[in-house]
């Protein structure tokens, strides 16, 4: 499978690239590099070499519950998260969870025919099938999510794939909130008038800027994937595009 991460990257004071992995998922995982190309370059081993641990670990927590393992005839209709038969069409009537340790039990409550249960069956105890799915322990992007023509499983990434666009914003350096006469930064914490002041000022929200643009207010406030952030960072924010890039890794850890 693929899976993508957001790399971001600033130049430094000693002339350097600071490159980092954005999401809380992995947060403030970083490299140094000469260059922003070197440091995507060094990125990409890093996360090649992290994901064998990590990613492991994530896969394995959602191959299905304690004892069990997600049937591999099954699948999940989104979004309402129900586990269906892939040879019925039917609601699953175990939800997809084969005992490991309980033959008996599953052979009398699956619906497939006596010859499919007792292959599956054979499979797993065999070790040529762990219960990995792509879709259990995935989260909906909400940019994804109004988008027209993506085929709804692909609307869901895992964890370390979800992004911030402010923390983009923040990373770069480059929006700085403007001082006051008085010397004091302008603070929403500080100033009940605060967003009053700057939307005299002509300043929009993000959620505006993205209204404006096409895109969803609510990528404002969520994580949205690599790609997404990508795009809208394109669109909205052009000053900081050159130093973003989505690193793709084939992953077959399953």
């Amino acid at each position: 499978m693929k899976i993508k991460f957001l790399v971001q990257g600033k130049n430094n004071l000693n002339d350097r690239y600071d490159i980092i992995c954005q999401g809380n998922y992995l947060k403030n995982l970083t490299v140094c590099a000469e260059t922003f190309d070197e440091g995507v370059e060094a990125m990409q081993f890093v996360l090649e070499q992290l994901m064998k641990y990590k990613g492991s670990k994530w896969i394995n927590k959602w191959k299905g519950f304690s004892g069990c393992v997600n049937c591999p005839e099954a699948y999940i209709e989104l979004p309402s998260d129900i586990w269906k038969c892939k040879i019925t069409g039917d609601s699953c009537s175990i939800q997809a969870q084969i005992s490991i340790k309980d033959k008996a039990g599953f052979l009398a409550r699956c619906c497939a025919s006596q010859d499919r249960k007792e292959n599956i069956y054979r499979i797993i105890q065999e070790k040529k099938y762990s219960g990995f799915h792509h879709i259990p322990g995935r989260f909906l992007c909400v940019q994804c999510e109004v988008d027209k023509g993506k085929q709804i499983n692909k609307k869901y990434h895992y964890p370390w794939e979800l992004v911030s666009i402010s923390d983009c914003l923040d990373f770069s350096g480059i929006f700085k909130s403007e001082k006051t006469e008085s010397g004091k930064i302008l603070n929403h914490g500080d100033s009940l008038a605060f967003e009053k002041q700057l939307k005299d000022q002509g300043y929009l929200t993000i959620e505006e800027m993205l209204t404006q643009e096409g895109f969803t207010p609510l990528s404002a406030s969520f994580g949205i994937c690599p790609v997404c952030c990508d795009r809208i960072l394109s669109i909205i924010f052009p000053e900081i595009k050159e130093l973003i890039h989505v690193i793709e890794i084939n992953y077959f850890q399953r």
